[in-house]
C-alpha cells in the first residue's frame, strides 16, 4: 500500500470538510434512500467542488421528502437551472440524475456541530450543513 499524506485529511482518517462559504459545484449524483432511524426518504446529493482553493473537493446533502421540505428539493431544481413547473419523480433514479447529474450551481455551507453516538457515548463531531443553493445565473445577475 503507498500512502501519501496531506492536509485534507482529519484524525481518523476522515477527509476535512471545506471551510464554511459559497462553492461552486457540479452535481455528482442524487439518489433516493431511506434514513436509518426513522426510514424517512430523502435525495442523497453528491457535489464536487469545480472552482478555487477547495477544487476537486466534495460536498454532500440530504434533501428530505417530507410535505414539510419539499421546498428544498425545489430551491435545487431552480438552482440546477430548471424553470418553475419542471416536474420531478423522486422514485425515478434515471429522472434523477437526468435532471441533476453535471449541472453546475453554487452550494452555500455553514459550519455545523450535531451528536453522534460513539460505543454508547454522546459525542459532539464538527462539521458542515447546506444551507443554500444558488443558480450560476443569479450570480452572474448579481455581478452586475
Amino acid at each position: 500500500m503507498k500512502l501519501t499524506a496531506n492536509d485534507n485529511t482529519a484524525p481518523g482518517g476522515k477527509t476535512q470538510a471545506p471551510p464554511a462559504g459559497m462553492y461552486l459545484c457540479e452535481i455528482q449524483s442524487v439518489k433516493k434512500a431511506l434514513s436509518k432511524v426513522k426510514a424517512t426518504p430523502y435525495l442523497a446529493v453528491r457535489f464536487k467542488i469545480t472552482a478555487g482553493p477547495q477544487i476537486g473537493k466534495r460536498l454532500f446533502d440530504r434533501a428530505y421528502l417530507t410535505e414539510s421540505a419539499t421546498w428544498r428539493i425545489i430551491n435545487l431544481m431552480l438552482a440546477a437551472g430548471h424553470h418553475k413547473g419542471t416536474e420531478l419523480d423522486t422514485d425515478d433514479p434515471t429522472d434523477l440524475m437526468n435532471k441533476f447529474q453535471g449541472r453546475a450551481l453554487f452550494v452555500t455551507t455553514a459550519d455545523d456541530e450535531y451528536n453522534k453516538m460513539i460505543d454508547g457515548k454522546q459525542v459532539v463531531e464538527v462539521g458542515y450543513k447546506v444551507v443554500a443553493y444558488d443558480s450560476t445565473e443569479a450570480q452572474q445577475d448579481g455581478a452586475d
